[in-house]
Parts: structure tokens; C-alpha cells; sequence
């Protein structure tokens, strides 16, 4: 018995707003590289040029390979956002589950007065996990349904 998830950024405005800073560098390399024509009043050295281009690329490398994975077993709770962080809450450590609805929280790790830690990359519901010690985590879920009908199933074989 396990719950798994595997998420991803997938907001198209995100990788539009990357892709277009990237086609503009390009735009800008092959104008002034190839072209001879130099971009602009006081235009960036050819070896400059191409280290910026470079910039937009690896922000499209980082946010293919950015991955949220939430498994729930027998075990406890294990959080992945790759290639970032990894983390495991024994059920010993864990007070309550509940599956919820919040507001716009960002994306990616983030730290909330509200929630103190947050897993996200898109939407606006999540498992919200109240620890033992006071403290909260908060992961977001694209499957609401099943991740409720998991925890039904299996709360009272977990917690206490």
C-alpha cells in the first residue's frame, strides 16, 4: 500500500518567458557573430554574448529537470524535489494529514509563515503534514482525489 506522485513544472508561460530571453540571445549571436553587425550602442564582446546565451539554457535544463515526487508507504512520508532536497517524515514524527486548498503559495521550496515549508509546482492543493514538534510542511498534489482517498484508507494504520 503506497501513494506515489511525480510532478513537474508544466506552466507554459514559464518556459515561454525562458525561450524567448533565449531566441533573443540568439537572435543577438547571429546578428553580431555571423552578421558582423554589432547589437546595440556599446555591444557585448562575441565570447560575452555567447556566455549569456548560455544563461537562458541552463534555466531550460533546470526546469526540465526539476521534479516533485511525494511516496507514501509503511514507512513514512518521503518528499523529493529533484535534483534539490530530499526528505523523510517517519509516521512517528507526524501529528495529522490533511488534504487542503490554499492560496498562491509560489513555486518550488519555499518558506511560509503559514505553512513553514512548501513543495510546489503548480496549483492550489496540497497535503498540508502537521509534525509533532509544532511545525508544518506542505506539499502540493495534482491527484486531490486519490491522495484523499490513500490517506481514508490508510490514516489509522499509520497514526496514532
Amino acid at each position: 500500500m503506497q501513494f506515489r506522485e511525480v510532478q513537474k513544472f508544466n506552466q507554459p508561460w514559464i518556459y515561454f518567458i525562458i525561450y524567448a530571453v533565449a531566441g533573443l540571445f540568439l537572435y543577438f549571436i547571429v546578428k553580431q557573430i555571423v552578421f558582423g553587425i554589432p547589437v546595440g550602442n556599446h555591444p557585448m564582446s562575441n565570447i560575452a554574448l555567447v556566455f549569456t546565451f548560455l544563461i537562458p539554457l541552463g534555466l531550460i535544463f533546470l526546469f526540465q529537470s526539476f521534479q516533485l515526487t511525494t511516496l507514501m508507504n509503511a514507512e513514512g512520508i518521503f518528499i523529493e524535489f529533484a535534483p534539490m532536497t530530499k526528505k523523510k517524515l517517519n509516521w512517528s514524527e507526524i501529528k495529522n494529514l490533511e488534504v487542503i486548498q490554499y492560496g498562491f503559495v509560489g513555486y518550488g521550496i519555499r518558506v511560509s509563515s503559514k505553512y513553514n515549508i512548501v513543495y510546489n509546482t503548480s496549483g492550489n492543493k496540497g497535503l498540508l503534514i502537521t509534525l509533532k514538534n509544532g511545525r508544518n510542511v506542505l506539499v502540493g498534489t495534482q491527484k486531490e482525489a486519490d491522495l484523499k482517498m490513500f490517506i481514508s484508507k490508510n490514516e489509522a494504520a499509520f497514526l496514532p
